[in-house]
């Protein structure tokens, strides 16, 4: 009892420290983000919501979701907290189901099938979700627990308490998640597989009433219509996944939707679950046939529906895969020798649980799944009066609403409705009006293959506007040119495929922040099918590349040798660029055959210098991402430089290359020359420890334009 006890406490504490970490550093999802949506509205305008919306869920999670937002609030963490507390109650009710198998799953109070559910990479990654899927674990593992001790063990009537208490589940599962009455509808399948007469009788009698609320849900809710219309034809044509379908699928409930599926380790998975699900047939045939109807039975169900099911409507499957391995865990405790068992349970219960965990736990928990919020705070410390906003794609008003800044440029939606998909004639026209009003335009796609697969409108802005800066999550667009704009005659020749005729560029001199249009007046030499990479890079004088763009205009690839081509192109002078002049390097590769299209013997890729003034420019600016982040000064106080924004180049990186970013420094008075001392730390596991240093240079601050120099 009392190790039992002690093994509980260190699983449950084991995984509340591991979901719990890092929980908010990725932004909301879409569908995190419709979470909020839905619940942070009065509570009596949840219901009338969800009636009306297509391919939404039940109300009970939305409920409980929003009397917890009043009470933890609403940010990234406390959303996720409710799931992740959900999860705890379903490692409970795990090992309770265990125990109420009457078997030897139930040694050790259930706590081997509990622990494979935690070592599961794709539970861990849906539990951290600030959705309602481990809160479907939970109502399974409880529906099995009770139907297993109530209903199964003989053919006389089950208690009034048994009745009341698994309807009940059933009613809330049902208004939790579409998808839980699949699992549900084993139970009259076992009962009549065992000739359990009396209990099959009274289990259908009992569920007529969440059976009569389903069923007024369904009429009265005009948008759970749309969603299952066609249903009924669907659900008996019979239709069958292929082998990698259903592997795929297993693969990615269990090592997460996020991580490649280890094929290999997936087998052996599977054939550990196979050999449980034998033994459990061997030892407690009720148990084994259960285990065998709710690993087959609700997913052969899910694929007659009209949308083929993704892992994580089906998430409750992990139970009974939880449960099968648990009962080979702990068939050795039928050995004559009490402690080879047990530590035979031990190395089979490690030898399960630690593959599992080693597949991808430690990545699915600290996996980024959105950064949109990242996106909407840079455009907004980056736009200027006259900017427009382009949400390209359907449903990410509902990301915007949770992240909206306030002091946000006009948005426009294209489609404006999805479905349907996207009309190439409405999205020309305003595309031409955006770009003839707004001098700027942002554009934040979203799910564009959903509404336009050809990508039309992308196509369209490239073949017609600058792309002037192509960030992860954004794309920021300007008209083309003047016709009056400067221009020079470069006559470059790039291998035997481009020959460069003229290019035009911006009025000088630009200021630190602002767009370089640059016009490239191209005619091809041969056919360029498979197209070219183009590259654009800011050059100082020094050799230091302050900014580089990379393309593949699709002109290039769609004309015929002779054919002349504009292709618009463009960078960013980056914010604290420093006054002077700086060079427009281009380079090109041909995507066909990978090699470097070289421009004529003795020329090289310079198009012409550009000059950086050292004054503001005229509209004001630019607001920093990060602002304020550290001002360091000298011990006498003297001199302070302030670390005036920072600008991460991504948050997870591959080792063996380089990590990214840019920092924004800012001096009142003048400075000497200043070295950066920049430390890489493992980050301690417990908040306020000092984590450990695993790399660390020290260099020159800013060597192309040493701080002794700087402008105050």
């Amino acid at each position: 009892m009392k190790r039992a006890l002690v093994a509980w406490v260190l699983l449950l504490l084991a995984a509340w420290c591991l979901w719990l970490w890092q929980l908010d550093a990725s932004d909301l999802t879409f569908d995190e983000a419709a979470t909020y949506f839905v619940a942070h509205r009065p509570v009596l305008e949840i219901v009338p919501y969800l009636r009306s919306a297509i391919r939404e869920h039940p109300p009970l999670y939305y409920l409980l979701i929003r009397a917890w937002m009043v009470v933890a609030g609403t940010g990234e963490f406390s959303l996720r907290l409710f799931s992740v507390g959900m999860g705890m109650v379903a490692l409970v009710l795990t090992g309770w189901a265990a125990r109420t198998t009457r078997t030897e799953l139930g040694a050790g109070r259930g706590v081997l099938p509990a622990l494979f559910l935690a070592a599961m990479p794709g539970v861990a990654y849906y539990v951290r979700d600030a959705r309602m899927y481990s809160m479907c674990i939970a109502w399974a593992a409880l529906s099995c627990g009770l139907f297993l001790r109530d209903w199964v063990s003989g053919d006389g009537w089950p208690r009034r308490s048994a009745i009341v208490l698994l309807t009940g589940v059933h009613f809330l599962s049902l208004f939790t998640h579409y998808y839980l009455l699949l699992p549900m509808l084993i139970q009259p399948l076992l009962l009549l597989l065992l000739r359990r007469w009396r209990p099959l009788a009274l289990w259908c009698a009992a569920h007529g009433l969440p059976a009569v609320a389903g069923l007024a849900w369904l009429l009265l809710a005009p948008g759970l219509q749309a969603t299952t219309q066609g249903i009924w034809s669907d659900f008996f044509s019979l239709t069958l996944p292929t082998r990698f379908q259903f592997l795929r699928l297993l693969g990615k409930l269990v090592f997460s939707p996020v991580l490649q599926v280890p094929y290999k380790l997936l087998y052996q998975v599977l054939a550990l679950a196979g050999a449980g699900l034998l033994l459990a047939l061997w030892r407690r045939r009720v148990v084994g046939v259960w285990l065998a109807l709710a690993a087959a039975i609700p997913l052969m169900l899910a694929y007659q529906l009209p949308q083929p099911p993704v892992e994580r409507y089906v998430l409750f499957l992990t139970l009974p895969l939880a449960l099968a391995w648990g009962a080979l865990a702990t068939a050795p405790l039928r050995l004559p020798w009490r402690w080879v068992g047990r530590v035979t349970v031990l190395l089979l219960a490690l030898g399960t649980a630690y593959p599992l965990a080693r597949g991808g736990l430690l990545d699915a928990v600290s996996y980024v799944r959105s950064r949109y919020g990242e996106v909407v705070e840079t455009v907004a410390a980056y736009a200027r009066p006259g900017d427009g906003v382009l949400f390209y794609g359907p449903w990410q008003h509902i990301q915007f609403i949770y992240y909206e800044p306030g002091d946000f440029p006009p948005v426009t939606m294209l489609p404006r409705y999805a479905p349907p998909r996207l009309d190439p004639g409405e999205a020309e026209q305003v595309l031409a009006a955006l770009m003839a009003y707004h001098a700027r335009l942002w554009v934040l796609p979203a799910a564009v293959d959903s509404v336009d697969p050809a990508h039309f409108a992308a196509g369209w802005l490239d073949a017609h506007a600058h792309a002037v800066w192509r960030g992860d999550g954004f794309t920021l667009y300007m008209p083309p040119l003047a016709d009056d704009a400067p221009g020079r005659s470069p006559e470059l020749t790039f291998g035997d495929a481009l020959r460069l005729e003229r290019v035009a560029h911006e009025l000088e001199p630009l200021h630190a922040g602002d767009p370089l249009r640059v016009t490239l007046f191209w005619r091809p030499l041969r056919s360029l099918e498979s197209g070219v990479e183009l590259t654009l890079e800011l050059v100082d004088p020094s050799g230091y590349v302050w900014r580089r763009e990379v393309t593949r205009p699709a002109s290039l690839a769609q004309e015929e040798p002779g054919t002349p081509v504009v292709d618009y192109a463009g960078l960013m002078v980056p914010p604290g660029a420093p006054p002077g002049t700086y060079t427009l390097r281009l380079s090109l590769v041909d995507l066909g055959s990978g090699a470097a299209l070289l421009p004529g013997e003795g020329a090289s890729g310079d198009l012409f210098t550009l000059t950086v003034a050292a004054d503001a420019p005229a509209e004001g600016g630019y607001r920093l991402p990060n602002a304020g982040a550290a001002t360091f000064c000298a011990p006498d106080g003297t001199a302070c430089v302030e670390l005036a924004g920072v600008e991460s180049g991504g948050v997870r990186f591959q080792q063996g290359y380089p990590v990214l970013m840019a920092l924004h420094w800012r001096a009142d008075a003048p400075l000497p020359d200043l070295q950066i001392r920049l430390e890489m730390l493992h980050r301690a596991w417990l908040p306020g420890l000092e984590g450990t240093p695993i790399v660390s240079w020290t260099l020159p601050l800013a060597p192309t334009f040493p701080s002794s120099g700087w402008p105050a």
